[in-house]
């Protein structure tokens, strides 16, 4: 399938809206420490303006020794090809609304293998290779510290694209969510 037809195809179903992720789609369970990805998030900086914005980093490191796969389509919308996800929660825990996003393909037009060995579509991640994404929020109006979480969701592929990844002994991101440590920011 044409790269470029499969993109445009992939954001036909693109909703994007508020939501406190109650209704958050069943995922896989969390990692273990030695899954060989590390993600870590950055703040641009400790203490900000109430409802100013925030600029994150999401930085992902491959601590294994073999190769990593990523869609270079990663990103904060919800999709087959993995995601990430930032929550902001307040003093009591409770989470603070964060606009989200939701991107559908048709998995079974996907060729994994060519999109992830073109440097376009795919990102390769050898040991210690670092891969950094960043995005902007908007910070809550009302003042305080708020803890911000964040976790690395998983590509979730059909098992034929899932067996042709193993043939070719290319690992994807891995079949866990990786959280990151938390940050903590004030708002004032």
């Amino acid at each position: 399938m044409n790269i470029g037809k499969a993109l445009c195809a992939s954001y036909i179903f693109m909703i994007t809206g508020i939501s406190t992720f109650v209704d958050r789609p069943v995922l896989p369970p969390e990692c273990g420490p030695n899954t060989g990805v590390e993600l870590r998030i950055m703040t641009d900086k400790l203490v900000y303006a109430p409802k100013s914005v925030m600029r994150v980093k999401f930085i992902v490191t491959n601590t294994g020794d073999v190769p990593l796969y990523f869609f270079r389509e990663l990103n904060q919308c919800s999709s087959q090809l993995g995601s990430y996800f930032l929550r902001i929660l307040d003093q009591r825990g409770k989470e603070v609304l964060v606009q989200r996003c939701y991107a559908d393909l048709v998995l079974e037009q996907l060729d994994v293998i060519g999109w992830l060995n073109n440097p376009r579509w795919g990102i390769l991640l050898r040991q210690r290779d670092v891969y950094g994404l960043e995005e902007r929020y908007e910070v809550p109006a009302k003042k305080g510290a708020y803890r911000l979480e964040a976790e690395l969701i998983p590509a979730g592929l059909l098992e034929k694209q899932l067996q042709a990844l193993a043939e070719k002994q290319m690992r994807i991101s891995p079949h866990c969510i990786v959280t990151a440590p938390v940050v903590t920011i004030t708002v004032k």
